[in-house]
């Protein structure tokens, strides 16, 4: 399939460069992509009577650097550069039935906090007649333009949750799930733009608490075959467009699901 080429591009007014429009041909300044993770994780169960305590606790610490060519040209005329570093810890706490009875139940709790850390620095020439009337767009701005832009993002989760099989018969069951959520997100955030004297920060905020629920049902055919299905109601936290200075974070969504097997 060949490539759309828009003939009026920064690389092509001010070095007569152009991407291939041949969807085997890719030409560039290179690229880089680095990632690195790192991962603790320790899990513990103990009988209680009839029933199982489990344990999850979780700590994860990455990095990833990426370089790119913006523009897909042999012309060094715009790159962008992403540096990103995260650490996470959770724990999740949950107390489970007896899987014998007719009644089986799950009641547990988690806790998430979730701190990331990104800068984007994206450099660019630009032809001087874009920001001077009347001057050449052959010739680039003094310097070119750097946007650096990024911040810290820092998120905490709570809930406790429940999960319940009702038996009505050795083939038809019951199912049912509850789950009460609190997410808070906040952030320091900077855009900075040196050519055109902007030089802004932001500290965006937010909460949320949510009730998604769960209801279904399942069908045994046979101990090795089972059919299921479930209705749930979802819940997505706000984000942060980190860098863009919005005032106000992204609002959360809710939406129903549906799934069978």
């Amino acid at each position: 399939m060949p490539v759309l080429i828009d003939p009026v591009m920064v690389s092509s007014l001010l070095y007569g460069a152009l991407p291939s429009g041949d969807p085997r041909v890719v030409k560039s300044q290179g690229s880089t992509n680095k990632v690195e993770v790192n991962t603790l994780q320790a899990m513990y169960e103990q009988p209680i009577g009839k029933n199982t305590l489990s344990v999850a606790a979780s700590w994860r610490r990455s990095n990833s650097g990426r370089f790119l060519d913006s523009d897909a040209t042999e012309a060094g005329s715009a790159t962008t550069q992403f540096a990103t570093g995260s650490t996470d810890r959770s724990i999740d706490v949950h107390l489970a039935s007896d899987e014998e009875s007719a009644l089986q139940w799950l009641v547990g709790g988690a806790y998430l906090k979730f701190d990331q850390r990104q800068d984007i620095t994206i450099s660019t020439q630009v032809p001087l007649g874009f920001f001077v009337p009347g001057a050449p767009l052959n010739v680039p701005f003094p310097g070119g333009v750097q946007f650096l832009l990024g911040g810290n993002v820092r998120t905490t989760s709570e809930a406790v949750y429940t999960d319940l099989r009702y038996a009505l018969s050795p083939s038809w069951a019951l199912l049912a799930g509850l789950r009460v959520n609190h997410d808070s997100k906040s952030a320091d955030e900077y855009q900075t733009i040196a050519a055109f004297g902007i030089a802004g920060t932001g500290s965006p905020s937010a909460s949320w608490t949510s009730v998604p629920g769960s209801v279904g049902v399942e069908y045994k055919f046979s101990p090795a075959t089972m059919a299921y299905a479930r209705l749930s109601h979802g819940f997505k936290s706000g984000a942060v467009n980190l860098g863009a200075l919005q005032p106000e974070l992204v609002k959360p969504r809710r939406s129903p699901a549906s799934s069978w097997a």
